[in-house]
């Protein structure tokens, strides 16, 4: 058996167990990290303002409940590379819980409901076009089947492949389940007081002949500007100063999308989960005005999003920070894979057009549970 085979049955074995964990690569990057806790539970977190002084890997929901708190996994082993995340997985011993016949059984499919979907549809965009709104975010959940060859870990592998310029990560809490997800929207990323965000929206399906920005029509660039004056306003708020990048064109798995970057100076460090409670969740994820767009998406969604458009990554006051939005991810449990997508609805928005981009947006995980 290879080395790379043993990792991958060792961290399969990581997701069966009561291991708090997770594994992440950066956009760009070759270098696979684990952050792992060697015991007891994440802890939990009630609001956003309290990951101030804290570091460890972010694990948090879109709405905080008891049932889905922001977790935070403490950095107890925090590993770089392939050669030493073996090395301490080959010297662990893992004890899974997994049922006593050693698979895992498949069934059916839930349905994916097309007519769930647009029956949200229309609640929204009739709030939208009374003008109570200027944009909604709709996202829907499905689930595969599991198969029982599936691997989280090779999965995890093939997103790494696949998706060179997104976040890739593969986390596990008791608290959670198992979680992995493939993103491209940065949060909150940097060090020393010096940080980046930005302002990602409007999706195109990814062919040639919408690849620049001059193709781009007015409804993906007004819900994009949307989460640009976001951000502008927050950072006035916050930063100490200030600066926005041209916007360019992202390509993320299937789709593109508008991209508007800023980079900020914040000398409060050590605050960086008061920020934080500001700019989550962005128009990206939830819609304007923000409060009045979030409550309405929890009472008129239909669904739980749980931990889907929360935000994931590697938090600290003293080095690098590193926090995506939780897009294009799916939650693994025992008999099926649930899949999450979504997408910013305007006044203009069409029905089968904004159905067929989360059809789009889902294939990024698709994509990879298939095995050949």
């Amino acid at each position: 058996m290879t080395d790379q085979l043993i990792h991958i049955e060792l961290i399969n074995k990581l997701t069966l167990a009561g291991s708090c964990f997770a594994l992440y690569r950066l956009p760009g990057k070759e270098s696979v990290r684990l952050v792992y806790q060697t015991s007891g539970q994440p802890t939990l977190i009630r609001s956003i303002s309290e990951l101030n002084y804290r570091e460890g890997f972010v694990f948090a929901p879109f709405q905080i409940t008891d049932k889905h708190p922001l977790l935070l996994i403490n950095p107890e082993k925090h590993l770089a590379g392939w050669e030493a995340i073996g090395a301490f997985l080959s010297a662990l011993a893992i004890n899974d819980k997994e049922n006593a016949s050693g698979e895992i059984l498949a069934h059916s499919p839930q349905k994916n409901t097309k007519s769930t979907y647009l029956a949200a549809f229309d609640k929204f965009i009739g709030a939208l076009q009374s003008g109570r709104f200027n944009k909604l975010v709709l996202s829907r959940c499905t689930a595969i089947a599991r198969q029982p060859e599936f691997s989280p870990a090779e999965a995890f592998l093939r997103a790494c492949a696949k998706y060179p310029g997104a976040f890739v990560y593969l986390c596990h809490t008791p608290v959670s389940g198992t979680w992995m997800g493939s993103t491209p929207e940065v949060l909150l990323k940097g060090s020393h007081a010096a940080y980046q965000t930005v302002a990602l929206a409007g999706t195109r399906k990814a062919k040639t002949d919408c690849t620049t920005a001059t193709r781009w029509d007015h409804k993906n660039k007004n819900e994009q500007s949307l989460v640009a004056l976001y951000l502008r306003e927050v950072l006035a708020r916050n930063a100490e100063s200030w600066s926005e990048e041209k916007t360019e064109t992202l390509t993320a798995g299937n789709v593109v999308h508008l991209k508007t970057g800023f980079s900020f100076a914040y000398p409060s460090t050590d605050k960086l989960g008061s920020l934080l409670q500001q700019l989550h969740p962005t128009p990206a994820v939830c819609g304007l005005p923000k409060e009045e767009a979030y409550r309405f998406i929890l009472a008129e969604e239909g669904y739980d999003r749980e931990y889907y458009s929360g935000f994931t990554g590697y938090l600290s006051a003293k080095n690098q920070t590193d926090l995506y939005v939780n897009l294009r991810c799916m939650k693994i449990e025992a008999e099926e894979l649930k899949l999450f997508a979504g997408g910013g609805l305007l006044p203009s928005s069409s029905r089968e057009t904004e159905w067929k981009e989360t059809e789009e947006k889902l294939k990024t995980m698709k994509q990879i549970i298939e095995v050949s």
